[in-house]
């Protein structure tokens, strides 16, 4: 008879964007277990963040504010107090859903690395010097826990490969869950999205994304100016303030603010493609949500991108905004390539969805917990 399980997982500071995706996403597919008994869930207090956790008798969620009130007490939960509390609370298996911890000697953990910001010099150099120092930091909390990890999880080849080289780790180690990504049932019609219903269809570029500098931003905004000039229709919607400076001294960009899932469903169902400009991500988690509704991407010729896209996308040089004005207007003028690559794309989406990333996942921690009970022969 399988004996059941208890998973500890922890996921202090994942309160929206991708990390909080994947981390519902996982806690769902695990939840469909029928060998799991108990769901022990370290997290960000409830009202900081943006989603809500299912709710399941074998879920406790145990809320963490002090871990997120100094750097020097996440440390300390990373470097000993999460194996603590791992064995306090009797878990067979530990999931370290932030790239940093480890459990008690004895217990299986399964590190899953989420941040590709610390090993990427060129999105590293956009940084401030406090900034830099704060990703060496993220990257040693890495080191350790992924020296200490059963098994590490990643998302994209790319990953894979490039935390392999940077702390020397085996490959054999190391397990790649490709994700997928579902959107929420669109609602009533946002007011928000008012001005982007009356752009002329084919005309409509969606950013979804935040303003961080690693974003390039500054060049995609130049290189959309370049474009409008050409096709003064054309307009770039960007899930940004209103009165951001980028967005301010821009007619031919729309800040949308922040959107909720279900307009945001309706922003990609609305938008002609979507404009991915990072220098690095670990996913492009807008990049898999387009494509769910058969959009394409014209995105920065960049691993990340070719991982998650390949053929589903157009590329160009994210350091020349006139490479990036010649890629906009490309795909502004050929509808037929649009709904080409649009094809591609969905295809692209449920390929990936129908893998089921999330249950192998759940799957492969619950049999790190199988494997530590079943006696050698």
């Amino acid at each position: 008879m399988t004996k059941l399980t208890h998973l500890a997982i922890d996921a202090v500071g994942t309160k929206y964007g991708g990390g909080a995706t994947v981390l519902l996403a996982f806690v769902e597919a695990a939840l469909e277990l029928e060998a799991l008994s108990a769901l022990t869930l370290w997290a960000s207090p409830r009202a900081d963040r943006q989603f809500q956790l299912p709710t399941d008798s074998r879920l406790l969620v145990v809320s963490a504010p002090r871990l997120e009130s100094s750097p020097l007490l996440r440390l300390g939960w990373h470097q000993g107090g999460m194996a603590a509390e791992t064995r306090r609370v009797g878990a067979d298996v530990l999931v370290c859903m932030n790239g940093g911890g480890y459990g008690p000697a004895g217990v299986p953990n399964l590190t899953f690395i989420q941040q590709s910001l610390p090993f990427c010099a060129e999105a590293l150099d956009t940084l401030s010097s406090a900034d830099r120092l704060r990703m060496a930091a993220v990257r040693a909390v890495m080191k350790t826990s992924t020296a200490h990890a059963s098994k590490i999880a990643v998302q994209t080849a790319t990953m894979k490969a490039w935390v392999a080289e940077a702390f020397g780790l085996p490959l054999e180690k190391f397990e790649v869950f490709e994700p997928s990504a579902q959107l929420a049932p669109q609602s009533a019609t946002s007011v928000s999205l008012a001005q982007m219903r009356r752009t002329p269809a084919g005309k409509r570029v969606l950013y979804v994304g935040s303003t961080s500098l690693y974003k390039n931003l500054e060049r995609a905004f130049e290189g959309f100016s370049q474009c409008a000039r050409i096709d003064p229709e054309a307009r770039l919607f960007a899930t940004i303030p209103a009165d951001h400076p980028l967005v301010c001294a821009r007619p031919e960009v729309v800040g949308l603010g922040y959107l909720d899932a279900p307009e945001l469903r309706e922003a990609y169902s609305l938008c002609s493609f979507l404009l991915m400009p990072s220098l690095v991500e670990t996913v492009g988690l807008p990049m898999l949500e387009a494509a769910n509704l058969g959009k394409p991407t014209l995105a920065a010729d960049r691993p990340y991108a070719h991982d998650v896209c390949g053929p589903a996308a157009r590329y160009f040089d994210p350091l020349d905004a006139r490479s990036i004005a010649a890629g906009l207007s490309a795909l502004l003028r050929e509808p037929s390539e649009l709904a080409r690559m649009g094809a591609l794309a969905l295809a692209r989406s449920r390929a990936l969805s129908a893998a089921r990333p999330y249950e192998r996942m759940a799957q492969a921690v619950v049999d790190l917990a199988l494997d530590r009970r079943t006696p050698l022969s």
